[in-house]
C-alpha cells in the first residue's frame, strides 16, 4: 500500500483526471509501479500478476462493465474502487510495454 501511494505522489496525480470515470489513468500507474518494486524486492513477479488479472478481466467487465462506464452500484456500494480500476489499468501500461 505504502509503495502504491508513494507512486500516486511521483507520477499519478501530476494531472487530475477530468472526471471520476478517469481515475483509472491514476490508479493504474501506481498499480503498475508498485508491482515492479515488489518484483524487485523479491515479490511475484509483475509478468505473474498480470497474468491473473487478465484472467480475471472478463469477471471484472462482466460484474462492473468498462471502467470508463461502471454499472450503477448496489445500495450502499462506490463502483468506482473496482479492481479492474486498478489491476486492470496495470494490465493496459503491461501490454504497451510489451
Amino acid at each position: 500500500v505504502l509503495v502504491h501511494e508513494l507512486a500516486h505522489q511521483w507520477f499519478g496525480d501530476s494531472v487530475s483526471p477530468r472526471t471520476w470515470s478517469d481515475l483509472w489513468l491514476n490508479e493504474g500507474h501506481a498499480t503498475w509501479y508498485e508491482g515492479l518494486y515488489a518484483e524487485e524486492r523479491g515479490g511475484p513477479t509483475l509478468e505473474s500478476r498480470m497474468r491473473e488479472a487478465y484472467g480475471a478481466s472478463d469477471g471484472w467487465r462482466a460484474e462492473g462493465g468498462p471502467p470508463a462506464r461502471p454499472k450503477a452500484p448496489g445500495n450502499g456500494k462506490i463502483s468506482i474502487f473496482r479492481p479492474v480500476v486498478y489491476d486492470g489499468s496495470a494490465l493496459v501500461l503491461y501490454a504497451l510495454r510489451q
